[in-house]
């Protein structure tokens, strides 16, 4: 299911970019806590897949319409009011989340992904973190195992999914990246690696940095191997967030009883 994607941009939002709180001990739930662009543009893509369409550009537009206020990416306004669309960033790999779900086998997964992905994100790291994603996410659905993952992603996309997180933890202090080299590949080791659901969201606020959008993607990584986020979890996200972002969760919602259930 969708969860994974909502808890994690919810629970990272407050976190993103903070070098100075990080921690496995942080509380997961604030008041100031919202979903994000991660989750309204990959409501955007629900969207079309409900519609069994592909005209994910529009959507895009579209539901940047419907929330104009909210933060967006440097790059997704470069896309929308200059038509240049070669970000290198995360942002279309945590918005081809949907497509893992949607497809039908490995190559569609791909295919759909770099649909989503040239849009706003032809730059080639762009692409891979995309594909990478939503090719995992489909692997996953059908039973693959770490070895097997670690072993074509590594192949397909040159992601090495080996790492010693005390180091990197170290090693990116000080320094924030939404590059998509820099965070898909950790992202996916910590969904992968992980205990629980809350132990990859953990994980993703213990390391820092970009924190939605690492958590989006391990969340839903580790929701495929772990089974169903507490709904006291998804509760408190859902009403935290439904008065402002109903279309959002109408859509997920949506999407869940399609392609997840």
């Amino acid at each position: 299911m969708l969860n994974g994607l909502l808890l994690g941009d919810h629970v990272g939002s407050i976190y993103e970019g903070s070098d100075k709180i990080r921690g496995y001990s942080l509380p997961l739930f604030s008041p100031a806590s919202h979903i994000t662009d991660d989750s309204i543009l990959a409501a955007a893509i629900c969207s079309e897949l409900l519609k069994d369409s592909d005209n994910f550009e529009r959507a895009l537009v579209d539901w940047y319409q419907k929330y104009p206020y909210e933060e967006y990416s440097f790059s997704f306004f470069k896309w929308l009011e200059q038509d240049i669309g070669d970000s290198s960033g995360n942002g279309s790999a945590t918005r081809s989340i949907p497509a893992g779900y949607v497809a039908q086998s490995e190559n569609e997964a791909i295919h759909l992904a770099q649909k989503i992905s040239k849009i706003t994100h032809s730059h080639h790291e762009g692409m891979c973190g995309a594909e990478s994603v939503a090719w995992v996410i489909f692997k996953l659905r059908h039973g693959a195992g770490f070895e097997e993952i670690k072993y074509q992603c590594y192949e397909n996309w040159g992601y090495y999914l080996d790492y010693d997180l005390e180091f990197e933890r170290k090693d990116r202090r000080g320094v924030f990246t939404t590059s998509a080299w820099d965070t898909v590949p950790i992202s996916l080791f910590i969904g992968l690696k992980s205990t629980s659901v809350e132990d990859a969201l953990r994980k993703c606020l213990w390391l820092g940095g970009d924190c939605d959008s690492q958590a989006a993607i391990a969340c839903s990584v580790a929701s495929l191997i772990h089974g169903k986020i507490s709904n006291n979890m998804m509760q408190k996200v859902y009403s935290a967030n439904v008065r402002k972002f109903n279309d959002v969760l109408l859509i997920f919602s949506q999407f869940n009883q399609n392609f997840c259930a």
